[in-house]
């Protein structure tokens, strides 16, 4: 029953791209690409959560990670723009397992598909398969992911993926959305594995 709620959740927050091409349509746990942070969390707490990602060194980006926020998520990780307003870029959705299970991961994937390709019929999709994670893997050997990809005509993008950490038996369930610019900062050659 538990699992069957989740679905329907994750299903009915997916629902608000059906009616649009436009990225900040869409959202994750209430929040937009497109708002200022500022309405959701205060400074303190922006700041007190910021994860020092190596993508967005050296850029006017950063990324604040806050656990147990919302219902649909155990925890959220939103890119903004380091100004005044920090206006969200990109935000993230995890459920994170307590052991490496990809195949339950994959079964909520998979689903979680089904009901987006069916929402998102004019956009470009592709299933990349089960990659290696190149860039950790000497911090965490063995990892790999399978994301699921989303694009918008303006190159803006949404993802689902399953993430494996043997190394630390976790799996993690992520829910992307982000704009062009975030994009293509984070863009790295994908490694079948």
């Amino acid at each position: 029953m538990k699992r069957l709620l989740l679905i329907l959740i994750l299903t009915l927050s997916f629902q608000s791209l059906a009616k649009t091409d436009d990225i900040r349509d869409f959202e994750i746990e209430g929040m937009s690409i497109g708002d200022s942070l500022l309405d959701y969390f205060s400074s303190e707490k922006i700041n007190k959560n910021i994860s020092n990602g190596l993508n967005y060194k050296g850029t006017n980006y950063q990324r604040t990670c806050i656990n147990d926020y919302g219902s649909v998520y155990d925890r959220v990780c939103i890119t903004f723009l380091n100004d005044k307003k920090k206006f969200i870029q990109a935000m993230q959705g995890q459920l994170r397992y307590k052991n490496l299970n990809y195949k339950l991961c994959k079964n909520r994937m998979d689903n979680i598909d089904k009901e987006l390709s069916n929402l998102f019929k004019n956009l470009i999709k592709k299933n990349w398969e089960l990659l290696e994670m190149t860039p950790l893997k000497e911090t965490y050997p063995g990892s790999t992911y399978h994301p699921i990809t989303f694009d918008f005509q303006d190159k803006s993008r949404a993802q689902l993926a399953c993430y494996n950490y043997p190394s630390i038996d976790k799996t993690i369930f992520k829910m992307a959305i982000y704009n062009a610019d975030i994009r293509t900062l984070i863009t790295a050659k994908a490694v079948t594995k």
